[in-house]
């Protein structure tokens, strides 16, 4: 994670459901709630995962047919509007009550991750403190080093949460190992059983004749 961008491990997977994005944004909260909670105050660091949510969100209600209170169908389609419900106006078939309903499902899914997100660090707020700090030391934190910090110092009803995390983040890291090419200079051609691998030829220039030669 670095200022304002929080990346995640690339995976195989092309479905997700509700609950998993629920979670998701609740995750991208997590700078904007850790700002409040730590400094009383806001900045700009939480731009890009607060873009991210807002997009997420979108999608939940507009594209993938989950709000409860919209039901599963598509509405309207991506045009950069600035107001989240405005860019299906423009279709006759929705009304301006749908438009804000549009936009009052996108904005309490994100409210409602940012609650829980500020509901989480509040808990484990000693463990916030403790990462805040060995990122100001070390700078960069590998997977090993984060969670041994989260399995010592959160709270004891997330311990099962975070095991089940540490587990799939360590079998996504082989699978994304395993994926890796390997380097041509390290590829030899194959050799037949019972046979040497021959040594690699070496290049030699041939000496020029003299001009009074033949």
């Amino acid at each position: 994670m670095s200022l304002g961008a929080t990346h995640y491990l690339l995976t195989d997977k092309y479905s997700y459901s509700k609950s998993y994005l629920q979670q998701l944004l609740v995750e991208l909260m997590g700078g904007r709630a850790a700002e409040e909670l730590t400094f009383n105050e806001m900045s700009t660091g939480a731009t890009n995962d607060i873009e991210r949510a807002t997009d997420i969100a979108k999608k939940i209600v507009c594209m993938w047919g989950m709000s409860d209170k919209i039901g599963p169908m598509t509405i309207g389609k991506d045009q950069g509007e600035v107001f989240l419900g405005k860019e299906i106006l423009s279709r006759d078939v929705y009304s301006d009550d749908t438009a804000k309903l549009v936009d009052t499902e996108i904005r309490a899914l994100i409210h409602q991750a940012h609650d829980v997100a500020t509901d989480i660090l509040g808990k484990n707020r000693e463990l916030l403190e403790i990462m805040a700090n060995q990122l100001i030391e070390k700078e960069t934190l590998e997977t090993e080093d984060i969670f041994g910090l989260i399995r010592e110092h959160a709270a004891d009803e997330y311990k099962p949460i975070i095991e089940k995390k540490f587990n799939k983040a360590m079998e996504m890291r082989m699978e994304f190992a395993g994926k890796q090419e390997p380097v041509a200079s390290d590829v030899q051609e194959p050799v037949a059983a019972g046979e040497t691998a021959p040594a690699p030829r070496k290049r030699t220039r041939r000496k020029p004749k003299p001009e009074n030669e033949g």
